[in-house]
Formats: structure tokens, C-alpha cells, sequence
């Protein structure tokens, strides 16, 4: 069990990030909230409150996505740590509550098909996207070629050198650096969003710069729009050697 804090505003986990942690807020408070489409549910938790216990234990993404309302205080507890506090005896009890869990999800399916048809409804054509390197920097780390995105969110970042912790939530694009560091652990991510595919600056220290518009670093937004067709996305200053040629299109 570790003790984390979180400033007001900061972003504990998105929906679709793997599940790592339980949390029990010690004070401060946080909203749960579900994104479904037409229908947005917000939850307020207050301090003794639990969240995140689900997703370790059915090992399935995150399904909410938790911020921070005001600055926050919270045990994290793994998933060996939150089911040894309900049992000393992790293999007896494990398949019990993972069970239970399961049948809740399933449970909350069930009385929701409405949601998940409209879900099914309203999905957008599913975009192909494709990463080029735009950069000699990067040209000696990614194909010629590209790599394709094959899931979202597509998150990047610099890959942790040694003794520096992976970044919460994981890295499926991890580029190597060097001192001064340009791009941080965890930099920017590509998500989908209602308003289309969006890149999400995650609080990186030199900000990421989306066909020529500056989000993150000190600057209040964090978000900004993939077009179709090609994109441009640098991560880190005009100078940075991480500049990426961005292709999206709709298979």
C-alpha cells in the first residue's frame, strides 16, 4: 500500500486504462464518471469511499474515468494488497470475488441494453491511424513504414530509464531520449472522444504541439482535434527531435 496525492483537476485514471490500483480516499474529493453516449453519469465520492476495486479484480480496464475534484489524499492498494485486507487467504477468497464482480458487470449490462445498443448506434466509423517518423530523431527508432494504432487510447512517451518507474497506465509507444529530456514518460495520447479522434496532452513539461497548435505544458488546454488525412504532432517544443507525420483514415 503507497500513499498518492493528486492536485485538483488531475486525472486518476481514464476509461480504458488497465486496471492497477484500488483507492481509498483518505481526504479530498472524486468524481467517477462514465462516458456513454447521451447519457453521462457523474459520482461524487468523499473520504473513507473506495473506487477502482472492479477493474483488479476482473483484470479489465477501467470503465469509469476518476478525477480529482478538489487536491487529493488516497491509499492505492494493488490487487494482491485489496484482497489481502479482505482475506489472508488470497486463493481461497480471489475466485469468489472475481466471480462476484464479473456477475455485477454482466448484471449492469443487462438492465442497461438501451445504452449499449445506442453505444453500438452511434459509433463512428472506426478510423485507421498510422504513425510516421517526420523527424531524423525518430527515423532511427520507427519503420519507414510506420506503425499502425491498433488500439485506443495510444499512449506515448519516453521510455523510463533505469531506476525511473513506468508511467501510470503504461506506454504502447515508448521513445528513447536523453538528457535534457524532450519528451516526458508520459507525454501526449490518442483517444477517441465525441467530437472525434483528439491527442491529449498528459501533463508533460514542454507540452506537445497538433498541426501547429500548442496544448498542454503550462497552457490550460490539453486537447486538440485529428483531422482526416495528415497530421503533424511534435512532442515537446518546435525543436524537439520527436516530430510525427500522423495519418488518420476511415476503413
Amino acid at each position: 500500500m503507497t500513499e498518492r496525492r493528486f492536485a485538483a483537476g488531475e486525472i486518476i485514471y481514464r476509461q480504458g486504462d488497465p486496471s492497477d490500483f484500488a483507492y481509498v480516499i483518505k481526504s479530498g474529493q472524486v468524481a467517477v464518471m462514465t462516458g456513454t453516449p447521451g447519457r453521462p453519469s457523474r459520482t461524487v465520492l468523499e473520504p473513507g469511499q473506495i473506487f477502482g476495486e472492479i477493474g483488479i479484480m476482473t483484470n479489465q480496464p477501467r470503465h469509469r474515468t476518476a478525477r480529482a475534484i478538489s487536491e487529493v489524499e488516497a491509499v492505492a492498494l494493488s490487487r494482491a494488497d485489496f484482497l489481502g485486507r479482505l482475506n489472508a487467504e488470497l486463493s481461497v477468497v480471489q475466485p469468489f470475488l472475481t466471480k462476484l464482480f464479473e456477475h455485477l458487470l454482466e448484471t449492469e449490462a443487462m438492465i442497461r441494453p438501451d445504452v449499449a445498443a445506442q453505444q453500438e448506434a452511434d459509433a463512428p466509423p472506426i478510423p485507421a491511424i498510422r504513425l510516421f517518423p517526420a523527424s531524423p530523431g525518430l527515423a532511427k527508432q520507427l519503420p519507414s513504414r510506420g506503425i499502425g494504432v491498433e488500439r485506443l487510447p495510444f499512449r506515448v512517451g519516453r521510455k523510463p530509464e533505469k531506476g525511473e518507474r513506468p508511467p501510470r497506465g503504461g506506454q504502447e509507444l515508448a521513445i528513447r531520449d536523453s538528457k535534457p529530456f524532450s519528451i516526458s514518460r508520459r507525454h501526449f495520447t490518442i483517444e477517441a472522444a465525441q467530437r472525434g479522434l483528439i491527442v491529449r496532452d498528459e501533463g508533460s513539461h514542454l507540452g506537445t504541439i497538433v498541426n501547429g497548435a500548442k496544448i498542454g505544458g503550462p497552457l490550460s488546454n490539453d486537447t486538440a482535434v485529428l483531422k482526416r488525412g495528415e497530421n503533424e504532432i511534435i512532442a515537446g517544443p518546435v525543436s524537439s527531435p520527436f516530430r510525427f507525420r500522423v495519418v488518420v483514415t476511415t476503413n
